[in-house]
């Protein structure tokens, strides 16, 4: 907001004159604030041409932020340059407002224009070496028609537009992947063990209240992902991954090894939930109360991998059975006495495996650094898991034994 006032007030020199060819377009008239609105397909090649002899900086300077380096630009100037015809398909489209639009000629003059959205585009473009392009991006151009007399109070009512049009949920990689066929098959296969995947964010909200899934258990796409990556290496690689983000998980190096194609999902799926229900034992019985857990949270994932280890990890006996009997299976598991004492005992020891590791470097090897490093897991595997494993293999006992 001083950022726009300032501008409002000459701080920050006006951006000059910009040129957009308009083909055909669609207006909208807002008496009561004087505003009129145009949506058109501009040309790429336009903006372009303007940064020959003006600075982006200048012509986004009412925007929340300026050039943001990474991966995003890259592939918007990328798409401009190989994939001109796509353009339009991928991007969002870019807002500007301006104090006054003339056209004649289906070329559009736009007085004293400042983008509002897409600055990440015009940098991109800026920095391209293609001159002539046919992309096209979806333009929105709101016509304030500001005289230097007026009221600030028209300002907030811009800046509400302005937040309003860079306010957006961040799309992450799991996002990207919820319609892949593979989670639909998965979601089919949760379903029928009473567990709702809910492989698109939000989608729990909206289907909660029907009754088919009275009863179901919740298991959200990111959180399988952070599951099945931490117990996929014995070595405990899997925990340092997970940590990295989740994110990571669902990129393309990693993701294959998660979920297998579709047609192999019949064959893993009982991994996967194997997987599962030993994070809900350990996420509803491995802490006496939530204040222990904030206390030991660094080291959760660490106590799931040594869970899997001890009670599925090379014993494929275990995961030979039905899906129905293996929930029957760990639907006993969760009624048995011993059950609650087991999977705290494990908590306990893969944190005292902290106490006795960081001794080597006490400023190094705090927990958070311990347990997401390969001389932690060392630890943990020579410290706690011998404490454990004969307890473990108690509880898998009821795995092979449950009709």
């Amino acid at each position: 907001m001083r950022l726009y006032r300032q501008f409002r007030r000459v701080w920050a020199p006006r951006a000059e004159e910009l040129t957009l060819t308009v083909p055909d377009k669609l207006s909208y008239s807002d008496p009561k604030r004087g505003v009129t609105s145009y949506l058109f397909n501009a040309k790429v090649s336009d903006f372009k041409k303007y940064f020959c002899d003006n600075d982006v900086g200048r012509l986004v300077a009412r925007n929340i932020r300026y050039h943001l380096p990474g991966s995003v630009g890259k592939g918007i100037r990328r798409t401009y340059e190989n994939d001109p015809h796509d353009f339009w398909y991928r991007h969002n489209g870019i807002t500007i407002v301006c104090d006054d639009f003339s056209e004649r000629n289906r070329k559009a003059t736009l007085t004293n224009p400042s983008v509002i959205n897409g600055a990440q585009t015009l940098y991109a473009i800026d920095r391209s070496r293609v001159e002539n392009s046919p992309a096209l991006v979806g333009t929105r151009v709101i016509v304030r028609g500001v005289d230097a007399d007026q009221s600030s109070d028209d300002d907030e009512w811009l800046q509400r537009i302005i937040r309003g049009v860079n306010t957006q949920n961040r799309v992450h990689n799991y996002d990207f992947r919820s319609n892949e066929p593979e989670q639909i098959l998965l979601q089919t296969k949760f379903r029928d063990v009473s567990v709702f995947y809910e492989r698109k964010r939000g989608e729990w909200r909206e289907s909660r209240i029907e009754p088919r899934y009275k009863g179901f258990r919740r298991l959200s796409l990111p959180h399988l992902g952070q599951i099945l990556m931490v117990v996929s290496e014995g070595s405990g690689d899997g925990v340092i991954t997970s940590k990295r983000g989740v994110d990571t998980i669902f990129d393309e190096k990693h993701y294959g090894s998660m979920f297998p194609p579709r047609p192999k999902i019949a064959h893993r799926f009982r991994e996967m939930y194997a997987a599962y229900r030993l994070y809900e034992l350990l996420n509803n019985l491995g802490y006496a109360n939530a204040k222990l857990y904030r206390r030991q949270r660094h080291a959760f994932w660490n106590a799931l991998w040594i869970l899997h280890e001890g009670m599925v990890q090379g014993d494929p006996e275990a995961l030979s059975v039905e899906t129905g009997r293996l929930k029957r299976s760990f639907d006993a598991i969760e009624r048995q006495g011993r059950t609650r004492a087991i999977i705290r005992r494990v908590t306990k020891e893969v944190w005292r495996a902290w106490r006795i590791g960081r001794k080597k470097d006490p400023e190094l090897y705090t927990a958070n650094n311990f347990f997401k490093s390969k001389y932690g897991n060392r630890r943990i595997l020579s410290l706690a898991y011998p404490k454990v494993r004969n307890d473990l293999k108690l509880l898998r006992g009821t795995l092979l034994r449950t009709p």
